[in-house]
């Protein structure tokens, strides 16, 4: 439980101020050059992930409930000791923070703060991070996980 607590707390809060720090200094459309290959531009999403679904907020947040829900129950039963170890807890803890980050912004603001612009991808957070990191370990997991005993 402490590290699913740490893990979520950690996430969570930095995605909180990142966005916040992004609202208050950015301004959509002034993109700012931090590297060739890095901007930080404003971006305000009422959609899901590439743009798919726009203006489904009530659909996207009822999804983001289940799955921070989910997350959150999953990830207070399970133990750093468990057979999925700490990384599984971790993981668990990085989709269900990014899940209530983005869900906090489609409940209170209509849309989710996006700011981290690679040029080569679509403008992302600091959550959407967290939701893919800790997906593609989880799916990992999956497809490599064997019962105890097999070869």
């Amino acid at each position: 439980m402490a590290l699913f607590g740490a893990v979520f707390g950690l996430v969570l809060g930095c995605d909180r101020l990142l966005k916040f720090l992004a609202l208050s200094r950015l301004h959509p459309g002034q993109p700012v050059r931090l590297l060739p290959f890095l901007d930080l531009n404003l971006t305000l999403n009422t959609g899901a992930a590439f743009g798919l679904l726009p203006n489904a907020r009530w659909l996207l947040a009822a999804l983001g409930l289940a799955v921070s829900v989910a997350g959150f129950y999953v990830g207070t039963r399970l133990s750093a000791k468990s057979a999925g170890g700490p990384g599984l807890l971790a993981a668990v803890a990085l989709v269900s923070a990014g899940a209530t980050g983005n869900l906090i912004d489609r409940v209170f603001c209509g849309h989710v703060v996006d700011f981290v612009d690679l040029k080569v991808w679509p403008v992302f957070n600091l959550a959407d991070s967290a939701i893919v990191v800790g997906s593609l370990y989880l799916a990992w997991r999956c497809l490599t996980w064997r019962q105890p005993g097999e070869g």
